[in-house]
């Protein structure tokens, strides 16, 4: 009898051993991370959606099979491609940001672009053509012998003063073109250089072989007939497209004499050079 007494007892304490250290052995996870959810909330949310990233990928839609593989590989081509479309949509918005960055933002000073500039040759388009400006040309025995065209409201004459731009007529086909210059007044100036203000802005001209004499008892007149060259090229162009222009005749002995162009010698400056390069004229 003291024997089963014994052996209860001792079958009772072992059971209640037993419990104990199971009871142990599985604690709450809750309360062993309780102290790291306090500490470090942000690292144990960031566990948590890795752990949960990775169950995700694992989730196959089938249990097995080609299909199942099929699948899989469908999802993970979507998936890189929507990584590249990703990364290229990101390198446009770079290079929109950076032509964005390399545009030029300084303030345009536009007083200075309205200013005015002196006028240089420009091989514009012909607006006109040879049989259009033909008519305001008149055909004369020019002093040098040759047959010229010259325009219809000036003379080859001494008695005024002149300034045009005039070309041998050749048959149609024009030699180079001339610029000739008369003074004329009741005191000589001994002319040496010419000096056009052409909308606001000088121009000179050297002629070579200037002439001079004497009419009637009380006139003087000057005058120069040269042939324009490339170099006078701005001073042509600057003159056929004039808005304003005049001309100082300068003296050798001090005493110069100018004059206003007036609009019809601007024109007939700007005929001249469209029929001479009409007819096939160059410099």
């Amino acid at each position: 009898m003291k024997k089963l007494f014994s052996f209860i007892l001792i079958s009772a304490f072992a059971i209640s051993l037993t419990g104990f250290n199971g009871y142990a052995s599985t604690p709450s996870d809750d309360n062993l991370d309780l102290p790291i959810k306090r500490l470090y909330p942000d690292r144990v949310a960031a566990e948590q959606q890795k752990k949960a990233d990775k169950k995700k990928k694992k989730v196959k839609p089938c249990k097995s099979g080609k299909e199942c593989e099929y699948y899989v590989m469908y999802h993970e081509l979507l998936e890189e491609q929507a990584a590249q479309q990703q990364a290229a949509q990101q390198s446009l918005d770079m290079a929109e940001l950076d032509s964005l960055l390399n545009i030029d933002y300084t303030i345009v000073d536009y007083a200075e672009l309205r200013k005015a500039k002196p006028l240089k040759w420009l091989d514009d388009p012909l607006k006109e053509t040879a049989a259009d400006l033909r008519p305001y040309f008149k055909s004369l025995r020019s002093e040098l012998g040759n047959d010229c065209l010259i325009p219809n409201d000036v003379t080859m004459g001494h008695s005024d003063n002149q300034i045009y731009f005039y070309f041998d007529d050749n048959g149609g086909t024009p030699s180079a073109l001339r610029l000739r210059t008369q003074y004329y007044a009741d005191d000589p100036i001994n002319m040496t250089y010419l000096k056009f203000v052409v909308n606001g802005f000088d121009y000179y001209f050297y002629p070579t072989s200037i002439k001079a004499g004497k009419q009637g008892s009380r006139m003087y007149w000057e005058t120069f007939d040269n042939e324009l060259r490339e170099t006078d090229k701005d001073l042509i162009y600057a003159l056929s497209h004039a808005t304003d222009a005049s001309v100082t005749f300068i003296s050798s002995a001090g005493i110069n004499h100018a004059m206003d162009l007036t609009k019809n010698q601007i024109t007939d400056f700007y005929r001249a050079l469209e029929l001479y390069r009409s007819l096939g004229g160059k410099f």
